[in-house]
């Protein structure tokens, strides 16, 4: 755990040194910089779940902030982050409760966040604050036979 601490804050620092060289002012680099450590935390996780070591035997929940920028985002990092997503075997954990909050759910993201779904154990799922929440949304309702409990918060209707 202590690892994968210093990992997510090595990636802060990296993002951040990387956005503020591409000019970016300092709110904004640093907001994508948090953002791309989430990813990078939230695999740890699902790879802790790959492995069998849950950080909790009856759910392990994976926080995902602030990527609506998907094309100043680390596009490995998004691969690895669903790669290990879709690796989770069933049964080998409780649950995993998905929380995506500021994510800009269309195009290539999308369809692999649901394709991912369909092999999870995922039993909740919180979509906050994010671009096209509604069709994503019903989307993995219609597809997610695990999923028992779903929030969508301040995400645009139109």
């Amino acid at each position: 755990m202590e690892r994968d601490h210093a990992l997510v804050q090595s990636q802060i620092q990296n993002s951040f040194e990387r956005f503020t060289a591409l000019g970016f002012d300092n709110e904004r680099a640093n907001r994508l910089a948090r953002a791309e450590a989430s990813l990078v935390e939230g695999t740890l996780k699902l790879n802790r779940c790959n492995r069998g070591k849950p950080t909790n035997i009856v759910d392990t929940i994976v926080h995902i902030f602030g990527i609506t920028d998907h094309e100043l985002i680390d596009d490995v990092l998004w691969k690895r982050f669903i790669s290990a997503l879709s690796s989770v075997p069933a049964g080998q954990v409780g649950f995993i409760n998905l929380r995506l909050n500021h994510v800009s759910l269309e195009g290539e993201i999308s369809s692999s966040l649901l394709r991912a779904f369909k092999m999870l154990p995922l039993q909740s799922l919180i979509v906050e604050d994010s671009v096209n929440g509604l069709p994503f949304a019903l989307e993995a309702l219609s597809t997610t036979p695990t999923l028992h409990l779903f929030g969508m918060h301040s995400c645009p209707i139109e």
